[in-house]
């Protein structure tokens, strides 16, 4: 069988398909092995794969949700930040120099 390799990183949704297509060739008999080639990954991943899948089968190796830290602020909390310079900027009549880093936040965090 063809070894199957892309550009798995980040791709969450690509990822769990491959583990996906490993439970199913486990089921159908595949070793360990057989499926760590297949995906081009290490032994060590494979057997992870296996295990969770022998324990939980195809749900068990479902995406576990978001990637990632945590945002520290809330939406909330980062509305006050926003509303804070806003404030600070109309007063003082300069332009405050953490906004551009509020807006990548706030579009990194949504």
């Amino acid at each position: 069988m063809a070894t199957k390799t892309g550009t798995w990183r980040r791709d969450f949704a690509g990822l769990e398909q491959r583990r996906l297509e490993a439970a199913h060739m486990f089921a159908h008999g595949a070793s360990q092995a057989e499926v760590a080639r297949t995906f081009g990954v290490s032994a060590q991943a494979a057997s992870v794969w296996y295990r969770r899948w022998r324990q939980g089968g195809e749900p068990g190796l479902r995406a576990a949700g978001r990637a990632g830290r945590h945002p520290r602020l809330s939406a909330a909390e980062l509305e006050a930040v926003e509303e804070a310079l806003a404030r600070d900027q109309r007063r003082s009549g300069s332009t405050p120099t953490c906004g551009p880093l509020v807006a990548s936040r706030r579009s990194s965090s949504g």
